[in-house]
């Protein structure tokens, strides 16, 4: 089992347009080379990753604090503090977490 402690990681900083986050890799730090976890902190009005979706694996949303938007095929959903979603592999079309 590996594990590890957010607060012992640096955040690495990701900003082009829309996009911009800060991120820490939580399961590539734990040797969880086949999961794809992480700490993202975006600014107000910012986006994440650009619309997209994955065929391997699911995807896990968590917000911590403040508000975001889920948007997949079948429209936007907000999503609030302290709400989880599951945005599940698919190869109909792409997804954006908050």
């Amino acid at each position: 089992m590996g594990r590890v402690n957010e607060a012992d990681l640096e955040w690495s900083e990701t900003q082009n347009g829309e996009t911009h986050f800060r991120r820490k890799k939580l399961a590539a730090a734990a040797g969880g080379d086949d999961l794809g976890a992480g700490l993202y902190e975006l600014p107000p009005g910012k986006l994440s990753w650009p619309y997209h979706y994955h065929t391997g694996n699911a995807e896990a949303v968590y917000v911590l604090d403040g508000t975001g938007t889920l948007r997949t095929p079948d429209g936007e959903t907000r999503v609030d503090p302290r709400e989880h979603s599951t945005v599940r592999p698919s190869r109909a079309g792409p997804s954006r977490p908050p």
